[in-house]
Formats: C-alpha cells, structure tokens, sequence
C-alpha cells in the first residue's frame, strides 16, 4: 500500500530494518 508516495515505503522499511 502507497500512501503518499515511495518515499513512505521506503520509510517502512527503514523503519523495519532500523528496529
């Protein structure tokens, strides 16, 4: 799911891998 943009996905991820 896209909210906004990649740049969200991408802090999703960041975040997963940052955890």
């Amino acid at each position: 799911e896209v909210r906004g943009g990649p740049n969200v996905a991408e802090s999703d991820i960041v975040q997963a891998c940052r955890r």
